[in-house]
């Protein structure tokens, strides 16, 4: 073919795909999902590097694939080189005369070690909410609950940590105001929020406790690294059924994002529970169905997932404080523009 001609072939074709695409219908939708689509790409991107080790990896003196492969322990070189032209194309890696290294600021941060929380959170959007997006069709037919969190708990745990931002400052004004010489935090996952509570209350001494023995273990790590664990005890447990060492009246009780694990029945029990283990104040803080669509989105996860419930409201927050035997209950925003609530009862 000559030239003239391939150019002609080539201008002819372009103005058919101009043509045939602003024929199609829902043009701008369509556009909009595509450009959704690297977004997407991104995160499961970011996600599996993470959880691979090969965020970690791509930090320092640029490698081969074959180096990368074999700093993060991977065994299949050409598939991690296939990874790693992905991120490329996504801008989160560099590539110079075949060696590779972090260039984005998202896969720097969670390479860095020093932003696990939104570690967690990619790594969550793999192996939770990835299968349950997968099945959601299935229980949107009748399917029941399924268990979701086996094995997952540290990754849940880690991204919750998203929250500490706003509800660490909140409890540590909390503590401060209080002034509490015995703590004791109910599902304390990973211990942020005894950490906050300790720097605000620096004389109190701290109790945890969690049914998930590899958050705990998280949470032994973290008190060891804060130098908390003179004034923290850490332990394996259930709140409606504590050891006897653990039975007692606390200054402080607090219930930081987890009431969503006893059905909306019960939740009026575990509340009286606190009220039973406290001599001074009971701090509830959950997200509430509200505007943001993270939050409607775990409200949707919990409610196909075994062992976890629907987001509580407001009202029904306020409600199950006063079954349970509560009279002075106040509830706060805990930072404008959000959707997450505290309930101040004593």
């Amino acid at each position: 073919m000559t030239l003239w001609k391939t150019r002609l072939v080539r201008r002819r074709t372009a103005v058919g795909i101009v043509r045939h695409l602003a024929g199609l219908p829902h043009r701008v939708g369509r556009a909009a999902a595509l450009r959704d689509l690297d977004a997407w790409l991104r995160l499961q991107f970011l996600g599996v590097a993470s959880r691979s080790g090969l965020a970690r990896a791509l930090v320092g003196k640029p490698g081969t694939a074959r180096e990368v492969a074999g700093s993060a322990g991977l065994s299949e070189v050409e598939l991690v080189e296939s990874l790693l032209r992905l991120g490329v194309a996504l801008g989160e890696v560099r590539e110079r005369n075949g060696r590779f290294s972090a260039k984005g600021r998202r896969l720097e941060a969670i390479a860095s070690g020093d932003a696990d929380d939104v570690a967690g959170l990619v790594e969550e959007l793999i192996v939770y909410d990835g299968p349950i997006d997968q099945r959601l069709k299935a229980h949107l037919e009748g399917a029941p609950r399924s268990n979701y969190l086996d094995g997952v708990g540290n990754v849940i745990a880690r991204a919750s940590r998203l929250a500490e931002h706003v509800v660490g400052p909140f409890l540590a004004a909390v503590a401060e105001h209080c002034a509490p010489a015995t703590v004791l935090d109910v599902g304390c996952g990973t211990g942020v929020n005894l950490r906050w509570i300790a720097a605000a209350s620096p004389n109190a001494h701290l109790t945890g406790v969690d049914v998930d023995a590899d958050a705990l273990h998280e949470a032994e790590r973290n008190v060891h690294d804060w130098s908390l664990a003179g004034r923290c005890r850490l332990e394996v447990a259930d709140v409606t059924d504590l050891p006897d060492n653990l039975r007692r009246r606390y200054d402080l009780v607090v219930l930081a994002q987890n009431i969503y694990y006893w059905p909306p029945e019960d939740r009026a029990g575990v509340m009286r529970l606190l009220r039973q283990l406290s001599s001074g104040h009971v701090v509830v803080v959950t997200a509430v169905p509200g505007r943001l669509p993270i939050v409607r989105h775990l409200d949707l996860a919990l409610r196909v997932t075994e062992h976890s419930w629907r987001l509580p409201t407001r009202d029904e927050l306020r409600s199950d404080a006063m079954a349970a035997g509560f009279r002075d209950i106040r509830l706060h925003t805990v930072a404008p523009g959000t959707d997450t609530v505290a309930l101040l009862a004593s």
